[in-house]
């Protein structure tokens, strides 16, 4: 009989610094020598978690066996925890196998095909799913412990920071690491924020301007162009201010946790907590699901920097005297939706209103006007149109006024 070895381990960490890959395909291979059991193949799973099937190897493994001509009649693993932590994956995973005759084989704990062995089989899984569990949860409160006393634990920490060893060793004997700042990476975070908020060259810069701008300077992202989302990710991360919270969203899910549940990390800050703060209001004035694209976007309504600043309600003394450049900013709403001037009281407001409906009926009085001054003027005369133009003739002397008929169709 021909079957395929599987072995895994669930982290890249384990899988370069452990023992248990080489020891389960030794194991494996041993038991085929002893039992007559041809090798077909061997799929090697290296820091994939068993408690879902997005595994590259192991859907490679399950399109081999389900794939006429089969190349194997067996799955043989050293656990069955090494092919699924989860039962009802499990279970779905081993009737899709019996469809094509493939069976799924542990060698260290071995069951039969009668309705014991069944029941024995569904029992070793579900405590399986169990223990991961439970490592699970004794896992994230190590991580939690570890962030309240001011450690890294992430891998790859943010740009603008790296992570540093520390003195204290942890467990397995490795040193803890808290975050510190990269001086390289965090002088090009200090830019983008000063793009964002004073712009360049007199020119207000959103995050498409500063992408490219940095783009064209050569700065990158540790080797990869600055991208929109990349832009609005750090202009949007509060890390940069010094406040980073673990715990704040599930791994799995990505949903937000409950806020009692965060757990605050003290990290050294990039830029100043006011920064940030004109910076997420100018983020929030241009989200288009507050504002149309046009109230932040328009060239007539935003001129630079001096606006952008009395838009925020600030003021240098190098703009010049307040209310020298009036700005309309339609994206600052009135009660009624109205736009309206910045910092206009409620009484210039209903001035202004009643001067520009003044304004619309005069023109509509014109109109009016003009349309019955038109259908009381005289007919016109013979080979004259309205205006008392001489009519046209073509080749075949149709009339061709800017009245009369034109030429027939």
């Amino acid at each position: 009989m021909a079957v395929a070895l599987y072995a895994r381990v669930s982290t890249t960490r384990q899988a370069e610094n452990d023992l248990s890959i080489p020891d389960q395909l030794r194991q494996l291979r041993e038991h085929c020598k002893t039992h007559n059991l041809a090798v077909a193949s061997e799929y090697v799973e290296p820091g994939a978690s068993a408690t879902d099937d997005r595994r590259p190897v192991f859907q490679q493994m399950i399109a081999d066996a389900t794939q006429p001509p089969a190349l194997f009649d067996a799955i043989l693993v050293h656990s069955r925890s090494r092919f699924f932590r989860d039962l009802f994956q499990f279970l779905h995973y081993e009737r899709l196998l019996k469809k094509v005759a493939v069976k799924i084989v542990s060698i260290t704990q071995q069951t039969g095909d009668d309705a014991a062995g069944e029941m024995a089989s569904k029992l070793f899984s579900l405590f399986d799913e169990y223990q991961s569990k439970e490592n699970a949860k004794h896992t994230q409160r190590a991580m939690q412990e570890n962030a309240r006393q001011g450690y890294w634990n992430g891998s790859v920490p943010s740009f603008g920071f790296r992570a540093a060893t520390s003195e204290i060793v942890g467990n397995r004997g490795r040193h803890k690491r808290r975050l510190e700042l990269d001086p390289v990476e965090a002088e090009t975070v200090r830019e983008i924020y000063r793009l964002y908020l004073a712009g360049h060259d007199g020119n207000v810069m959103g995050m498409k301007a500063i992408a490219t701008h940095l783009n064209r300077q050569g700065l990158t992202m540790r080797g990869r162009p600055w991208r929109i989302q990349k832009v609005n990710r750090l202009l949007a991360d509060s890390l940069y201010a010094g406040s980073f919270y673990f715990n704040r969203r599930d791994s799995r899910t990505h949903k937000e946790r409950p806020q009692p549940e965060w757990i605050a990390v003290a990290v050294p800050a990039i830029i100043d907590a006011g920064a940030f703060e004109r910076v997420a209001k100018r983020r929030a004035m241009s989200n288009p699901n507050a504002s149309p694209p046009r109230a932040t976007s328009s060239p007539a309504l935003i001129g630079g920097p001096p606006q952008m600043r009395r838009m925020r309600g600030e003021h240098d003394p190098g703009d010049g005297p307040i209310g020298t450049l009036p700005l309309l900013q339609v994206h600052h709403k009135d009660g009624e939706g109205r736009a309206r001037l910045h910092g206009e009281e409620p009484a210039a407001r209903a001035d202004r209103r009643a001067g520009a409906a003044g304004v619309v009926r005069k023109g509509i009085d014109a109109k009016a006007r003009f349309l019955d001054a038109q259908r009381t003027a005289p007919a016109p005369a013979p080979g004259e149109n309205r205006r008392g133009c001489p009519a046209h003739h073509d080749d075949e002397g149709a009339r061709t006024g800017n009245d009369g008929p034109g030429p027939p169709l």
